[in-house]
């Protein structure tokens, strides 16, 4: 799926770090992609994982973090993965 480039409205957040729209636009395509490698690496592992109330907990926070994702935002979707890795244990 295509995700629409992310645009900073406030002139200081690229002035203040020396960034470009372009930078700007290339670091949220990096963290979608970083995001969605880390999905399926946490449903790999799921996968795997043996049948147990740990891997129903695990798979509540990877479907949370697939709805975080769509919705891209990923600070989100990154915590529920991290949740979900902490219920497999």
């Amino acid at each position: 799926p295509d995700r629409p480039a992310v645009r900073v409205t406030a002139p200081c957040a690229t002035a203040q770090w020396g960034a470009s729209e372009r930078d700007i636009d290339y670091m949220s395509m990096r963290t979608f992609f970083l995001t969605n490698d880390r999905l399926k690496s946490v449903k790999a592992t799921w996968d795997q994982a043996p049948e147990g109330p740990k891997k129903i907990a695990a798979l509540a926070h990877y479907l949370v973090a697939e709805r975080a994702h769509t919705a891209q935002r990923d600070g989100d979707c990154v915590r529920a993965l991290d949740a979900a890795m902490i219920a497999l244990g």
